[in-house]
């Protein structure tokens, strides 16, 4: 299986988003870490076989708006 990197750009407007967001993350299936890049205000989600666009769609929903930036699998 393929290990998946991927970076989104959430707006995310207070801590309380921010917590939301790494709780839908981590709940994820196939996700494996997750980190924030703070001065670049992008998450970095690393995992196997996760579902992108739904965990974009769902952080959209439930966050805000959600930008997938990059994904790269090795």
């Amino acid at each position: 299986m393929a290990k998946q990197t991927i970076v989104l750009k959430i707006r995310m407007r207070c801590d309380k988003c921010r917590t939301k967001a790494f709780k839908i993350i981590a709940g994820t299936f196939g996700v494996t870490s997750v980190r924030l890049e703070r001065e670049q205000g992008k998450l970095v989600v690393e995992g196997e076989q996760v579902e992108i666009a739904v965990l974009a769609q769902t952080l959209t929903k439930k966050v805000g708006r959600t930008e997938i930036v990059h994904v790269s699998e090795y």
